[in-house]
């Protein structure tokens, strides 16, 4: 399948400051910078460097192609945080308000020391996910993280660094599709907001499972990859790599032939 099925929005995250562009151009989803979000090296070309202390953040108002509810989807970036003396938010649809708000919920959790994801049943009911298999994060390190709801085993699932899976039950349906502000590095959530301490580099959103290989190109063992790689892939799946290694030159000859 190719890898730009079902892919609702990627973000380069290579702009110096200002508006972040949505690769994705039927999506549109380009991000608004809050408290201004600079710029440090990221796992692919740059990256967008948040700071606690001034509460940036990236944001988009809610709209269909963002909402997710209870179908399939994936959430996936490079993290690399700067400090862990809080909770680190990566890519969130979250808020108290209205009821049924809530839709969902990555980051890094300061209490457990773990990566998590959150989903919510109705009405406002947390499901979260824990990295366990991964284990304590460290900071000054990139992370690849991975986050995916399965509506039909009705499963929450994390892979980081595309380790081992962690999955819970869900225990049922997901409420419907809430209308919280999306966000990335930070939560529009009364009293947990979470602001990042660090960089995010190449999140997406995708509307659906990724499968095993999906995650493992996107990792591209550890190296990361640009939206022009998923489209180059995507034009051909065959499996074979699209970074192929450089060819060895010719020998030159010296002497006459």
């Amino acid at each position: 399948m190719p890898l730009t099925n079902g892919l609702i929005s990627f973000w380069e995250l290579d702009e110096l400051s200002g508006l972040r562009a949505d690769q994705v151009i039927a999506s549109g989803n380009h991000l608004t910078d809050n408290g201004t979000v600079t710029q440090n090296p990221g796992k692919v070309g740059q990256a967008a460097q948040f700071v606690r202390a001034n509460n940036e953040y990236l944001s988009r108002a809610s709209n269909p192609s963002l909402q997710c509810g209870d179908i399939d989807f994936t959430i996936v970036a490079w993290i690399y945080m700067d400090s862990k003396a809080d909770n680190n938010r990566i890519m969130v649809k979250d808020n108290t308000s209205p009821a049924g708000a809530r839709d969902y919920l990555t980051t890094y959790r300061f209490t457990t020391d773990r990566f998590e994801g959150f989903v919510f049943k109705p009405t406002d009911v947390a499901v979260n996910v824990v990295a366990n298999t991964f284990g304590s994060p460290l900071i000054a390190t990139w992370y690849f993280f991975v986050c995916w709801h399965d509506a039909t085993a009705d499963t929450l699932n994390i892979s980081i660094n595309n380790g081992g899976t962690d999955s819970v039950a869900t225990g049922g349906a997901l409420q419907a599709a809430g209308g919280a502000e999306f966000r990335l590095g930070s939560a529009a959530f009364d009293g947990a907001v979470g602001s990042l301490d660090g960089r995010l580099d190449q999140p997406d959103l995708y509307k659906r499972v990724l499968t095993a290989a999906d995650r493992t190109f996107l990792y591209n063992n550890g190296n990361g990859v640009s939206y022009a790689d998923i489209r180059r892939y995507s034009a051909d799946p065959s499996g074979k790599s699209i970074f192929p290694k450089e060819k060895p030159r010719r020998a030159v000859l010296s002497g006459r032939m």
